[in-house]
């Protein structure tokens, strides 16, 4: 239904019908306007006369629509680090995140608001964009114009997720289906795969059944390292995420193993306590970086580990996880004897150190990647080694085909639970992951508490 406010003309016209004693009804009819919206000009206007409602009308006029967020603090800030040589970019991400886009500040400092030239901004305004002075164009129909055939949303493209549930018969669906559904397949397979393989490669070299990413901190150091990468860089590729997450998920292995070789422990059941403790620290600092940098989303989005994301140009660098499983396979037998013990492994041959070292390497490299692409997926590496080795025994060579097919079903599983359980909307996996992980390592606490110990 369209509208139009009154005119002076229309204001003048009131004001000499009123003085001619004329009612509201007889005034509506002459200026053809309904008379609700007669009653209410002359309500808003007591003692009516047409120069006083005109210029009542005016001022809410200029009150009217968005107020800027920009006052003198913000603006004095934003010409501080615009001058510092900081991007835009920058500094909502890490002053003012959540309250403005960065877009705003391009805006204001375009339009004159904020008093600084293009040229302290690193493109010099390039990216600056003409106005259009073309008029204004209609693309298409208005959504009320649209062909009846159109609201049935039988066809590809007419309803808005048809990128989430779609027919493979009908136009369109095959592409989805190479583009969605194959990527995350493999994803899931390639992550299963990386997960569970790094869980039973850490319980060899740490000779305990309850280590894994999880229950060491690497998943946590990964996570401080996309954190610190999103803080140094504003706009990271995925390449220098996945880099930071590998060194630091690097960094944090080695942590643990020093700490391992540093302080003999009376228990193993302590190990992995030690390791939840070093996690939980860790991921304190990452928490308190998070909020005071205002870049608590990446953590937030980080600890959701989930495969709504992966498509096509998302997931490629998990293939790498299948040069991480050529090499374990290489080096299984010398890593099973690095599983009897420093000792007896160097009496056999073994350059223990540099074996724990290419061992960590690959480990890294494996929880990098899944931590970049995927998220926190827990106690993967818990689960599915423990149930390999009650069948199969300690043997990495034989056991890794096991290890690797039974972590891709174990994820693949709990995908399909996170997808069904509420449609259609989906849950995180690793909430799945996470419960029975839970479950497993106190089933396990307690099977090792009746046998006497951990190996």
């Amino acid at each position: 239904m369209s509208y139009t406010h009154l005119t002076t003309a229309e204001r003048v016209k009131i004001e000499t019908y009123l003085e001619l004693g004329m009612s509201i009804r007889s005034i509506a009819r002459r200026l053809g306007r309904q008379p609700s919206t007669v009653s209410r000009e002359i309500r808003s206007n007591p003692g009516y006369t047409a120069e006083r409602a005109q210029e009542r009308y005016a001022k809410a006029k200029r009150n009217c629509g968005a107020k800027t967020k920009l006052d003198d603090r913000m603006r004095r800030t934003i010409i501080e680090k615009l001058r510092a040589t900081w991007s835009p970019e920058q500094i909502v991400g890490r002053l003012f995140d959540g309250k403005i886009a960065f877009s705003t500040i391009y805006r204001w400092i375009y339009s004159g608001l904020i008093d600084v030239p293009v040229t302290v901004l690193r493109q010099k305004g390039k990216r600056q964009k003409p106005m259009e002075t073309r008029g204004r164009f209609n693309i298409g129909l208005s959504i009320a114009k649209r062909p009846r055939e159109v609201r049935t949303r039988e066809t590809f493209g007419h309803w808005e997720l048809d990128t989430v549930v779609y027919d493979i018969s009908q136009e369109g669906g095959s592409d989805m289906f190479w583009i969605t559904r194959v990527p995350r397949t493999v994803a899931i397979m390639l992550t299963g795969a990386a997960m569970a393989m790094s869980g039973l490669v850490m319980q060899l070299i740490t000779q305990n059944r309850l280590v894994e990413p999880t229950t060491t901190g690497t998943l946590e150091w990964a996570g401080l390292g996309l954190l610190a990468v999103y803080l140094l860089v504003p706009a990271p590729t995925l390449m220098m995420r996945m880099t930071g997450a590998i060194v630091f998920s690097f960094i944090g292995t080695m942590v643990f193993f020093w700490f391992l070789r540093s302080v003999k422990l009376r228990s193993s059941l302590i190990v992995p306590i030690i390791g939840l403790m070093l996690g939980a620290v860790v991921s304190a600092v990452s928490t308190f970086l998070g909020l005071f940098f205002q870049a608590s989303q990446i953590i937030e989005g980080w600890f959701v580990g989930s495969f709504a994301s992966v498509q096509v140009g998302r997931y490629e660098y998990l293939w790498l996880i299948i040069l991480v499983t050529f090499f374990i396979f290489i080096l299984a037998n010398r890593l099973t004897l690095a599983g009897l013990g420093e000792d007896i492994a160097t009496s056999l041959g073994v350059n223990y150190s540099r074996l724990i070292l290419i061992a960590t390497g690959l480990i890294a490299l494996a929880v990098g990647v899944v931590a970049t692409v995927i998220g926190n997926l827990p106690f993967l590496g818990l689960i599915v080694p423990n149930i390999v080795s009650m069948f199969r025994g300690d043997d990495l060579r034989s056991n890794l085909p096991w290890v690797c097919v039974i972590g891709m079903g174990t994820v693949l599983v709990s995908d399909l639970i996170s997808r069904t359980i509420i449609m259609p909307f989906e849950l995180p996996v690793s909430l799945i992951l996470g419960t029975m992980g839970s479950i497993v390592f106190i089933m396990i606490l307690l099977r090792q508490r009746k046998t006497g110990g951990v190996r």
